[in-house]
């Protein structure tokens, strides 16, 4: 899950106004109200889940309000150096990168985020739900889109690694924002929010079958889950984007359920196709260096910059108590000679 948020911040990032009270009125106010009984409420400390509107690109009456990404949309560490000139300088000491010392070790310094504003999947086979890289294209769109960044790239679930399929771990429900916030009832609200279509209407996009009663709903996880989101909605065609994706059974070798994946297969498509600067395209590297990248994984960074690690996972993303690991040598790592430069 870690890696996942960060790279979450590396690729999207959303503006709030910093107020936020549940006495408040306010048009960007969106809180959504406890009641006395809700066995949550004295655990989430207030009367209400505070929530802020996103702060919009500009305003024009009759014009539908638009969110701005507030990071590079290309997969760049922008949350490494930054995105704007002031981050940049908190993150940097002149050309350098600033580093903090923890147990006398340097590292990086903390996140710059000032909200807890995205998390996603840690290892979620993206390319073997893309097709085949061909090139860069020029005319490919290289931004974010909304239903990408406010929906399903929150995939909450990730929190432990062990969890329930059909629930999103208390961690984010019960224990957020020390403790004055429900995850997924945020991301709800910020799906409304964004003005995202139902449910129905992203199946529809993706060719899938659109769920007319709760009954044929044949990917809902199980049919306690189904016949509480039928008693809270009534209607299929009001289930929210995020609870709907959220609810599916994953696919087979993935992370998500049918929905999800194609929502964020288009994404990532886009952002390798619309990068001239992507490593797989034909004009960045010469044919070795970019296989020899390919060949690159998780467990060889870490075998290669972490303290005498002797044994480590092919998969670094995935818990298997060293069942499978193998030795850090026979874990592919960069070849730097590659990029030796030879004077004649």
């Amino acid at each position: 899950m870690q890696f996942g948020q960060f790279f979450s911040h590396d690729i999207t990032g959303n503006n709030f106004d910093n107020f936020c009270a549940c006495n408040s009125v306010h048009e960007n106010l969106v809180s959504v109200s406890l009641a006395r009984d809700d066995p949550k409420t004295p655990q989430l400390l207030l009367p209400c889940i505070p929530i802020t509107r996103s702060i919009p690109i500009y305003e024009r009456d009759g014009v539908p309000r638009e969110q701005m990404n507030r990071h590079t949309s290309h997969i760049d560490t922008s949350m490494m150096h930054g995105s704007t000139d002031p981050d940049m300088k908190r993150l940097k000491n002149g050309h350098l990168l600033k580093t903090q010392l923890v147990n006398g070790r340097e590292f990086p310094p903390l996140s710059i985020a000032d909200q807890f504003d995205g998390m996603s999947t840690g290892e979620s086979n993206i390319n073997s739900l893309l097709p085949s890289y061909t090139g860069y294209r020029q005319d490919v769109d290289s931004s974010n889109s909304n239903k990408f960044a406010a929906t399903a790239f929150r995939l909450h679930r990730m929190i432990s690694a062990f969890f329930e399929t059909r629930r999103i771990e208390k961690q984010v429900t019960e224990k957020l924002f020390d403790a004055t916030a429900d995850l997924a009832s945020v991301n709800i609200v910020r799906g409304r929010d964004h003005g995202l279509r139902s449910y129905n209407e992203f199946r529809r996009m993706c060719q899938l079958a659109l769920i007319t009663n709760f009954r044929e709903w044949n990917e809902g996880s199980n049919e306690t889950v189904k016949s509480k989101v039928a008693e809270l909605h009534k209607n299929p065609e009001n289930i929210d984007l995020y609870l709907g994706g959220i609810t599916e059974e994953t696919l087979i070798g993935s992370m998500v359920g049918p929905t999800f994946a194609c929502t964020i297969s288009e994404q990532f498509k886009r952002l390798h196709d619309s990068d001239r600067f992507y490593f797989e395209n034909k004009e960045t590297f010469k044919t070795r260096q970019t296989r020899s990248i390919q060949d690159m994984s998780l467990a060889s960074i870490i075998c290669m910059t972490g303290d005498n690690y002797g044994r480590i996972p092919r998969n670094a993303f995935k818990t298997d108590k060293s069942e499978n690991a193998v030795s850090c040598d026979d874990i592919s790592k960069l070849d730097y000679e590659l990029w030796r430069s030879i004077k004649v």
